[in-house]
């Protein structure tokens, strides 16, 4: 799979996130994917990585750290996505 210009040289960590992303369906040109109004499922995913991340911390820092910065992607896309609700709430006519 190509990856955009910006996502090259980033290392293997920042392209599993986005090729899990595009999978769940994420990324708006790859298809239509329904999620619920607001960033709940965002932050429903936020928390598993977080507590994958605090189960591999000791062992494997790296790793726990990778899971960490997935579950920050997460936490301001959901933040994003409750920004986006409130105006498409407000802008309903």
């Amino acid at each position: 799979m190509a990856l955009p210009a910006g996502m090259r040289g980033h290392g293997k960590d920042r392209r599993t996130a986005y090729r899990e992303r595009l999978q769940r369906g994420g990324a708006q040109f790859t298809r239509c994917h329904w999620r619920g109004e607001g960033g709940a499922q965002e932050r429903e995913l936020a928390a598993k990585y977080r507590d994958w991340a605090a189960q591999r911390a000791f062992d494997y820092p790296y790793v726990g750290r990778v899971l960490e910065g997935i579950a920050a992607d997460y936490d301001r896309e959901g933040e994003w996505q409750d920004s986006e609700a409130k105006i498409r709430k407000r802008l309903r006519y």
